[in-house]
C-alpha cells in the first residue's frame, strides 16, 4: 500500500494521462511534422494552463462560498432551525397531529448537533488539506514530468515495459489493455458527461433562481448524481416540497421544474 499510495501512484497517473493523451499527440506530429517531444510539451503546457486555470477558479469560488456557507450556519443558525420546527409544527397540526412541541424540540436538538458536527468536521478537514498541499505539489511536480517523458517516446516505454515479461504474458497483457481501456474509456466518458451536464444545468438555474451558495450546491448534488441509487431527486423533491409547504411556493415549482429539466 505504502509502495502504490506513496512512490508509485505519480507515475501510474501519468501512465494513464499518456493513454489518453497518446491518440492527440501522434495526430499533432503528423500535422505539424514537429518532434514527438516538442508536440508532447506543447500539448501538455496548454492542458496544464487551462486545467490550472479552470481548477484554481473553481476552486477558489467552491471555498468561498463553503466558508459563506459556514459563516451564515453560524449566525443565522438558532433561527432557521426554529423556523424549521415552527413550520413542521404546523404542518403536522394541519395533518391533525396534536403535541408537536416535543417534536420541534427534537428536531432542534438533532439538526444543532449536525450542523455543529459538521462545522467541526469541516473545519478539520480544511486544516487538514492546507496541511498536505506540499506532499500534493510535489507528487504533482513528479507526476508532470514523468507525464512528459512517458508521452514523449511512448513506444518506446510501451516495449521497454513488455520487454520485461515473457512472450505469451506480454501478448495476452496488450490484448488485455486494448479491451480495458476500450471498455473504462466508454465508462468513464459517460460518467464525466453525464456529470458535467448535470452540473452546468443545476449551477445555471440556481444562478437564475437568485439561489445562495450556487456551484457549491450544484456541484454536491451532481456528485450525488452519478452515485447509484440517488439523484438529483434525492435533493430537489424534498427542497421543492419544504419550499411549497413553508410558503416559497415560487422556489418549490422551480424547484421542481429544474429537476424536470435535469
Amino acid at each position: 500500500y505504502y509502495l502504490l499510495n506513496r512512490i508509485l501512484f505519480p507515475f501510474f497517473m501519468a501512465w494513464l494521462t499518456v493513454l489518453v493523451l497518446h491518440p492527440v499527440v501522434t495526430k499533432g506530429v503528423l500535422f505539424t511534422k514537429i518532434s514527438r517531444p516538442t508536440v508532447t510539451a506543447i500539448i501538455l503546457i496548454l492542458i496544464l494552463l487551462f486545467f490550472g486555470a479552470g481548477v484554481f477558479f473553481a476552486v477558489k469560488r467552491l471555498y468561498d462560498e463553503l466558508v459563506g456557507f459556514l459563516s451564515y450556519l453560524d449566525l443565522n443558525g438558532d433561527e432557521l432551525i426554529n423556523g424549521a420546527g415552527n413550520s413542521l409544527g404546523a404542518v403536522l397540526r394541519h395533518l391533525g397531529i396534536k403535541n408537536t412541541g416535543d417534536l420541534s424540540e427534537i428536531l432542534s436538538a438533532t439538526v444543532k448537533s449536525a450542523i455543529t458536527s459538521l462545522s467541526s468536521k469541516m473545519t478539520v478537514g480544511i486544516g487538514t488539506f492546507a496541511s498536505k498541499v506540499p506532499g500534493f505539489f510535489f507528487s504533482g511536480l513528479i507526476y508532470i514530468m514523468a507525464t512528459y517523458y512517458i508521452a514523449a517516446d511512448y513506444d518506446g516505454f510501451e516495449r521497454r515495459m513488455l520487454s520485461l515479461l515473457p512472450m505469451p504474458a506480454a501478448r495476452r497483457l496488450g490484448n488485455v489493455k486494448g479491451k480495458f481501456l476500450k471498455s473504462a474509456g466508454k465508462y468513464v466518458r459517460a460518467y464525466l458527461i453525464i456529470l458535467v451536464i448535470t452540473f452546468v444545468e443545476l449551477f445555471a438555474a440556481f444562478l437564475i433562481l437568485r439561489i445562495k451558495y450556487a456551484m457549491l450546491l450544484a456541484a454536491v448534488i451532481a456528485l450525488l448524481d452519478i452515485l447509484p441509487a440517488i439523484g438529483v431527486g434525492t435533493v430537489l423533491v424534498p427542497w421543492a416540497i419544504w419550499s411549497a409547504v413553508t410558503g416559497n411556493i415560487k422556489t418549490g415549482i422551480s424547484l421542481g421544474v429544474v429537476f424536470i429539466i435535469v
